[in-house]
């Protein structure tokens, strides 16, 4: 095989034959047209694998990052069906799911040794109050955007090491639709609001199970134990003569769904609407004392 003037040539001939290191230069030389395009496109294809890598190493940074917030979802997640928790409480009674938006972070926080569990359980507890106070004062319940605020407050903050405290801080900061009434107001809403309207039946039923666990021996809370109102909601003959009498027939619809009317017991269809009477009788030997008094 001989090379003339970009030719290959075959048979004899007087010329020097081609070394192998010639040959493939020659090979090269004679296609150089054709391999140009294609050392085109490997370049252009090396080019886009360089930036498949990088992209590859940013994919791998998301990946980790999505893996510890579903671990830390996980963590909140299965917190929330503890029936022992708090937060059992806020999120499958008091209906609340969007305090996962600041736990979660707390837990983010938690990976980094910045958050102990112990303050993460004191925090839940500051949660839970703020959200009472507002259902019972008939606020502006919590949503997405006040909860995402308390993460970009944390943020702000940088702290070395967080406390239940420092989230303490920062709810009692804001005011307007998202302040939570204090001690004072939520004393005056107690006694006036109607919370068996604000609440409703399964919250407020719930609201006046903690009321009796906090100073006293525990009862469990069955599914036979339900919201009385003592003045029914459905006047009686005897109850409006028994008003009319007291002057206080007026005050029915006032004080019908206030604290001061309703009492947990598991006889609610046996009151009905007795008489103050006769419903005393049955008061006298609930396993409330609050019911008995």
């Amino acid at each position: 095989c001989y090379y003339v003037d970009g030719v290959f040539m075959e048979g004899t001939s007087t010329l020097r034959p081609l070394s192998i290191g010639q040959l493939v230069m020659a090979l090269c030389l004679s296609r150089a047209a054709e391999l140009e395009s294609d050392i085109v496109e490997i370049a252009n294809t090396l080019e886009s694998s360089s930036e498949k890598l990088e992209n590859l190493a940013e994919i791998e940074s998301l990946l980790q990052d999505m893996t510890s917030r579903a671990t830390n979802y996980k963590s909140v997640l299965d917190l929330s069906k503890n029936k022992k928790s708090r937060l059992y409480d806020i999120v499958n009674t008091l209906e609340q799911k969007a305090y996962f938006i600041p736990l979660m972070y707390l837990y983010q926080l938690k990976d980094e040794g910045k958050i102990t569990e112990e303050e993460i359980t004191k925090v839940i507890n500051i949660f839970y109050s703020v959200a009472m106070r507002k259902l019972v004062c008939r606020v502006s319940a919590t949503n997405n955007q006040y909860c995402a605020a308390i993460v970009q407050q944390l943020r702000i903050l940088n702290a070395e090491e967080y406390t239940s405290d420092d989230v303490c801080d920062i709810i009692k900061t804001w005011g307007g639709q998202n302040a939570t009434p204090n001690d004072v107001i939520f004393a005056e809403c107690l006694r006036t609001q109607p919370i068996y309207i604000s609440l409703k039946s399964k919250k407020c039923r719930h609201f006046m199970y903690e009321l009796h666990k906090h100073k006293r021996k525990e009862i469990i809370l069955d599914e036979n134990i339900s919201v009385e109102h003592i003045m029914p909601q459905t006047l009686s003959e005897e109850w409006v003569n028994q008003l009319q009498k007291d002057g206080s027939v007026e005050k029915h619809e006032h004080y019908l769904h206030t604290i001061g009317n309703l009492a947990l017991t598991g006889h609610n269809s046996e009151l009905s609407n007795n008489t103050f009477a006769d419903k005393k009788e049955i008061y006298r030997n609930s396993a409330f004392l609050e019911t008995q008094a």
